[in-house]
């Protein structure tokens, strides 16, 4: 009996370290980055064929930087490589982190390693003072440099909701839509497909935006729901790479962009369906039922569906035209 509450006390512990520990370990900010490596930025600038590029990731829980190098064309042999810093471009700095098993003696060559940095370090390098640096031969002080430079995890989205469709010039492959809000979700690739990020924007009259993700992996791939006011959820046809920077998703260019081919094709463009006033993932009797009780109200209300302030028939017939319409997902 003596030995039970121990038991009980090591039990609690382990729960306490699962809720808070891997709730800090899902709270992970993730920084990318793309930077171009050339002799143009070294100081003082070096004449030289030589360039490459360096990717990477940065997670400021785990505090650790994961990178690859590719390098080629070095007028000289490679004898080190490092980050150096603090330094803004235009400035050198010494060594912060070696390159450990770089590829040496050659002029073309890629290189992968992972690094856990400081508080110190971690402040310097998403404050863009640092840079990569691979020295040579030709030029023991570095030939090729890259200053590192964090780019938000983002999204370039198109899409168009249905009943703010205005109009489609399909001769000239134009349309415009009226405005309005979306939040857009990224959800984990696997059951229960989780959200792990979300972001709220305010589309463009051609149905485009950009959300900006703070807490995703941009080493995961997500599946994009997309989630307007009196519409149908829609998802991605299948988890995106949201890797280095801003990556395209285009729902207007076919119905197969959707999960479920989830779409509805508007003289040539593919819309999200309207009509879901309540939110409940099927356009039904019950929306009809809303419109119809909020016939005459004007002004931003959900029961609008065409987006000119005023809910009346035009608004029911979208409604009724989309009857038994329901939300695709995994």
């Amino acid at each position: 009996m003596k030995n039970k509450p121990t038991v009980l006390t090591v039990s609690f512990a382990l729960c306490i370290f699962m809720l808070f520990g891997l709730s800090n370990i899902s709270n992970a900010k993730y920084y990318t980055f793309e930077n171009v490596i050339n002799g143009a930025q070294e100081v003082p600038a070096v004449v030289t064929g030589g360039s490459g590029t360096i990717k990477g990731t940065y997670n400021d829980v785990t505090n650790l930087i994961s990178y690859n190098i590719i390098f080629f064309g070095l007028t000289g042999t490679t004898s080190a490589g490092h980050f150096h810093g603090p330094a803004l471009a235009g400035v050198n700095a010494g060594v912060q982190i070696g390159y450990s098993g770089f590829p040496l003696s050659v002029t073309n060559g890629t290189y992968t390693s992972t690094s856990t940095l400081t508080a110190a370090q971690e402040t310097q390098l998403i404050g863009g003072m640092w840079y990569a640096n691979i020295h040579t031969s030709f030029k023991p002080g570095g030939e090729i440099r890259g200053q590192i430079n964090m780019l938000p995890v983002s999204l370039n989205l198109a899409t168009l909701i249905e009943g703010l469709l205005v109009t489609i010039d399909n001769n000239n492959g134009g349309h415009f839509t009226l405005r309005d809000t979306l939040k857009v979700y990224l959800r984990n690739s696997t059951s229960p497909y989780a959200v792990a990020d979300s972001a709220k924007v305010y589309f463009s009259n051609s149905g485009n935006s950009n959300p900006v993700f703070d807490n995703v992996n941009p080493s995961l791939s997500y599946y994009i729901q997309i989630n307007h006011r009196n519409s149908i959820d829609t998802w991605s046809k299948s988890p995106v790479s949201l890797l280095y920077g801003s990556i395209l998703y285009n729902f207007i260019l076919a119905a197969n962009k959707a999960f479920g081919d989830n779409l509805k094709n508007v003289y040539g463009c593919y819309c999200l369906y309207s009509g879901d006033t309540n939110k409940d993932a099927i356009i039904d009797a019950s929306d009809l039922s809303d419109i119809d009780n909020n016939l005459d109200v004007t002004g931003y209300v959900k029961q609008d569906l065409n987006g000119d302030d005023y809910v009346d028939a035009s608004d029911l017939n979208i409604c009724d035209n989309n009857q038994s319409v329901q939300s695709a997902t995994p």
